[in-house]
């Protein structure tokens, strides 16, 4: 899952604690200009530890992270890697160091993906790959086989919000994987997006929820692919639809719809996907299918394996605490199925979620009338036993009303909580931002 993490400590208790742990070997020293201000120099250490690298600057630490490297001695990323071996090694870090508050450690920017095997592709599913939504893919000039995809911003760099990354990991390491093993990755180096699917900081990779939400943008990239398959066969179709099919095998098809308005893309891409479908043979529905089947083994598959093995999980009540860690046969190991704010048991749907949603509510309706009339009772206060001004039904509004419990008391306990250790300065949080690795 978790390919690598970039790390940064503002906290300079912290980062010196971490700076004199005696495991780190020393790696070299740098003396630059400040480019914004020609009489400072700027200072950089580095230091590492089994292939995590440690950077020191005056203000922050930097520790460049990959947890599969970890896992496999730093000698390559080619296997699989589940949730649950991602949560292993993150927890291994936290013994080493013996960190007592993940929040000091904030990702700022991270990697994660899975591989598969797609049989007689390989390095044609990398080739024939050609947009991500409507974004195009680029030559990677790293790896052999390999395409990045990213919004290209008015100045002409990157957009480093969402990277999408495929390349053929089978061309990378041949002697570590089977033949046609594919790689496909979401990149991000920027915290809003790593915030989005409910990361801030190391402890949060500790959750098992965390992965489920990894699993849903992986699962959401595979559907917004574009491949033109030139393997595709062209039988069950006349000679019309043979043609028009060609043409869509065309990438200057797709950069011409591109020009025009912002619905042809999307039309062409139904029409494409019908032809395919046609032919017997759609790669989109192949590839969704055999991703799905992936990434449900690597969050969930090895989960009752694992049971009665000495795998760590956080525990819900211990999010802070490296001590109040428990066995894999937790609860957390599965899916959350009762709602946090209500006390009841969650819909299929809503499996995982720390609260009841609609699903759970409209299940609720059906099958226990007077439990829901209770629970409108309980969460709708009297002044307001009024139509809800704002939602549609009265589900949407009591899912509002539990969702904004759910949320308030987190504020509460954040704000009630006591801050350890120096603040970082309003200067030293833009020098984290100006001065990226």
């Amino acid at each position: 899952m978790v390919d690598h993490l970039k790390v940064v400590i503002l906290d300079l208790d912290e980062v010196a604690r971490v700076w004199s742990n005696p495991k780190l070997i020393f790696y070299s020293h740098n003396e630059t200009l400040n480019h914004m201000d020609w009489e400072t120099i700027r200072t950089r250490d580095k230091k590492f530890y089994k292939g995590i690298l440690f950077c020191k600057f005056d203000h922050k630490l930097e520790v460049l992270f990959s947890p599969h490297y970890y896992r496999n001695a730093d000698v390559h990323n080619a296997d699989d890697f589940t949730a649950l071996d991602c949560i292993q090694t993150i927890n291994s870090l936290i013994e080493v160091f013996k960190i007592d508050d993940e929040e000091k450690w904030q990702i700022i920017n991270m990697e994660y993906g899975l591989n598969f095997v797609m049989p007689n592709y390989g390095r044609d599913l990398v080739t024939f790959t050609e947009y991500w939504k409507k974004t195009p893919f680029y030559n990677d000039t790293e790896l052999a086989y390999s395409k990045k995809s990213y919004s290209v911003k008015r100045n002409g760099t990157a957009n480093t919000f969402k990277i999408i990354k495929m390349y053929c990991k089978s061309s990378q390491f041949p002697n570590h994987c089977e033949p046609n093993t594919v790689r496909i990755e979401i990149k991000s180096k920027q915290s809003r997006y790593i915030n989005s699917i409910g990361i801030k900081h190391i402890g949060h990779l500790l959750e098992l929820s965390i992965y489920h939400r990894m699993k849903g943008e992986i699962l959401q990239l595979s559907k917004d692919l574009l491949i033109l398959d030139h393997k595709t066969k062209f039988t069950n179709l006349d000679i019309r639809q043979t043609r028009k099919l060609k043409d869509y095998l065309n990438s200057h098809t797709w950069y011409s719809s591109l020009q025009k308005n912002a619905n042809e893309f999307y039309k062409k891409k139904m029409r494409y996907f019908d032809l395919l479908n046609k032919t017997g043979r759609n790669i989109h529905v192949d590839l969704q299918s055999l991703i799905a089947e992936k990434i449900e083994n690597l969050c969930t598959g090895k989960i009752e394996k694992g049971l009665n093995s000495t795998a760590l999980l956080r525990t819900e009540k211990g999010l802070n605490s490296t001590n109040n860690i428990i066995g894999i046969s937790t609860l957390l190991a599965i899916p959350r199925k009762y709602c946090i704010i209500t006390k009841r048991k969650l819909h299929s749907k809503d499996v995982g979620s720390p609260y009841a949603r609609t699903s759970t509510l409209k299940c609720l309706q059906k099958e226990n009338p007077q439990e829901f009339e209770k629970l409108k009772t309980t969460l709708i206060p009297e002044n307001k036993k009024r139509k809800p001004k704002y939602e549609q039904s009265i589900i949407a509004w009591l899912a509002k009303q539990i969702r904004n419990r759910y949320y308030n008391s987190k504020r509460k306990k954040k704000r009630e909580s006591p801050k350890l250790g120096s603040q970082p300065t309003s200067r030293q949080r833009k020098l984290s931002k100006a001065y990226g690795m």
